[in-house]
């Protein structure tokens, strides 16, 4: 499937394209298609031969692996303009690693692996970014695995919340939680009734105000003193 210029303006915005010259990219754009999926449909599972990764156009996404009792364990929430499963082109083993869902109705770009590939043997220059892309990430997941493996779920969920806020915004700050709160409770390893009651003294101690999933931050450097605490 051949996208239209529109589509492939959007798509040189992710950093594993920025880098690619007119000519690659018209290589990437005509072999890549545009997949629609409605709430709760699953893109991949985990074992899936991978041949395609993909760039969120609209939607949330999430990534889970199911455990053998049956529960899920929710790896990554996704939203448009994020990247996912290109690191597994780059593994021996060419299998998804993780489940992938649709939390919402919402479109993926899918790109193929082996264009994808050849391209960046014609044109090493643009690997480096893209490594330093990658790179970012996983720097980015293992101080994660640092707040998961040696904070309690109080800092994890202030955390997170905290993560919304704006780089120009001090204090005060609104914005709709992407997804229903179960699933963030599982995203943050926390179970859904602690989840609740931590939200509860949060709003009990006036740093914050819930509607639904909607949450406005009313003290930030209160939340930010329970972190260094």
């Amino acid at each position: 499937m051949s996208l239209s210029p529109v589509f492939e303006r959007e798509i040189r915005r992710s950093p594993l394209f920025s880098s690619l010259s007119k000519e690659a990219m018209k290589n990437v754009v005509t072999s890549s298609d545009l997949i629609r999926k409605k709430q709760d449909e699953i893109l991949f599972s985990q074992g899936d031969e991978a041949k395609h990764f993909y760039v969120v156009r609209t939607g949330t996404i999430r990534l889970f692996l199911l455990a053998p009792d049956g529960n899920e364990k929710t790896i990554n929430i996704l939203q448009a303009g994020n990247s996912f499963a290109e690191a597994v082109m780059f593994m021996d083993r060419g299998a998804y690693p993780v489940n992938s869902q649709f939390l919402e109705t919402g479109e993926v770009f899918s790109f193929n692996n082996q264009v994808y590939q050849k391209i960046l043997h014609k044109n090493p220059e643009t690997v480096f970014p893209i490594m330093a892309d990658l790179s970012r990430r996983l720097q980015g997941h293992v101080m994660e695995i640092d707040n998961l493996c040696l904070h309690n779920a109080t800092h994890r969920l202030i955390s997170y919340l905290l993560s919304f806020i704006p780089a120009d915004e001090h204090n005060v700050t609104e914005f709709h939680l992407p997804t229903q709160k179960s699933v963030i409770a599982s995203r943050l390893s926390i179970q859904r009734e602690t989840f609740s009651r931590i939200l509860g003294k949060l709003k009990k101690s006036k740093m914050i105000e819930v509607n639904g999933n909607d949450i406005r931050i009313l003290n930030a450097d209160k939340m930010r003193e329970v972190l260094i605490d």
